[in-house]
């Protein structure tokens, strides 16, 4: 069972790996602390490839997600050691490099092969995709039903459909209508969360002309590589508003397809549902939390759920890049909220009916 990553484990994580990263930085920087040994390089890397590697592992991905995660941290933290060690001290340890190049290389060379299994495919996924795209009005949903009718799922494969699903929403989707019918319900017009994302589009880009300038006269590389990681974050927030927009909660004749923007989605067929009733407004504990699907927006004050719906048997919802949550409860806010209690219960009775 995947659990959820608590706001405390977050905060741990995020509060060690900037102590290692802070503390290597000033290591080389204050003039106090020179002449250094070369083997003090070694303690470096350590702390970049091993320590924070570890930390993610039991804080972040142990439990939770696939063990393949930990080879990209490992990268993240060879390259934050590049920026940070001075060339003189890193020269003793050039062999470190081309170890880590090997594996980095033997593992693309495994994810290359996943890609090029679903770019032999690729025919077959728009033809597929064709199809759901008619029955569905999500990009979304319809892309990765294509996909996954022809490609098993793998990490390669969430990935893919990630980074096409932001580039289809943030750069090509402004033009598509919003669809609307009854089984279409729509979850964002009484809620603040597309002013909430345009005010952190606005803070992204001030953030990305004001330190890039300060950055840039220490640092021309980091200031290059946050400007980037900048870019694709107001990318990412003009797709998560598109998507918020665009695909709206569906309710099939057999199914209810819940797609919260980008990084939420949760296809409950109706057999699964035990009840939907009114919700009270307590707050969850946190071990609820861990197993209830949250299917609202993010916005400046959260409001409570207006309905929770309770499942027969948990579910796996998943969330962005391919990760998943086990579920027992979805919480849910629409803009209809009458209409929308009315279409699930009605679909729950008629199944109720033909058992």
């Amino acid at each position: 069972m995947n659990h959820a990553i608590t706001q405390k484990r977050w905060i741990i994580w995020f509060a060690i790996t900037s102590l290692i990263i802070l503390s290597n930085i000033l290591v080389y920087a204050l003039p106090i602390m020179s002449p250094l040994p070369n083997r003090v390089a070694l303690g470096s890397l350590f702390d970049f490839i091993l320590t924070i590697p570890i930390v993610t592992y039991i804080l972040i991905i142990r439990k939770r997600y696939s063990l393949k995660y930990i080879f990209p941290v490992i990268l993240a933290g060879y390259v934050a050691a590049r920026f940070i060690i001075p060339n003189p001290y890193f020269e003793s340890f050039s062999f470190i490099t081309y170890i880590l190049v090997a594996g980095e290389i033997a593992f693309l060379c495994l994810e290359l092969y996943l890609f090029y299994k679903i770019a032999r495919k690729l025919p077959a996924i728009i033809r597929s995709y064709k199809k759901y795209r008619l029955a569905y009005s999500s990009f979304s949903y319809a892309s990765e039903k294509a996909v996954y009718d022809s490609v098993s799922e793998n990490v390669v494969a969430n990935v893919l459909l990630s980074e096409c699903k932001l580039l289809y929403y943030a750069l090509f989707s402004w033009r598509k209508k919003v669809y609307a019918g009854s089984d279409m319900f729509t979850y964002h017009k009484k809620t603040g969360s597309i002013a909430f994302y345009i005010m952190l589009i606005h803070a992204t880009l001030i953030e990305s002309i004001g330190f890039h300038y300060f950055l840039h006269q220490w640092n021309p590389i980091v200031a290059w590589i946050l400007l980037i990681l900048n870019i694709y974050a107001t990318l990412f927030f003009l797709a998560e508003i598109q998507a918020i927009r665009l695909c709206p909660y569906v309710v099939t004749d057999k199914e209810l397809i819940l797609q919260v923007g980008l990084t939420k989605q949760l296809i409950v067929p109706f057999y699964n549902i035990e009840s939907i009733h009114h919700y009270k407004g307590l707050l969850p504990s946190k071990m609820e939390q861990k197993q209830i699907f949250d299917a609202a927006v993010n916005e400046f004050i959260k409001e409570p759920a207006k309905l929770e719906i309770v499942l027969t048997e948990p579910m796996k919802a998943t969330m962005l890049y391919g990760f998943q949550k086990t579920v027992t409860k979805v919480h849910i806010n629409v803009d209809d909220e009458r209409a929308f209690y009315d279409a699930i219960m009605k679909k729950v009775q008629e199944r109720s009916s033909h058992e």
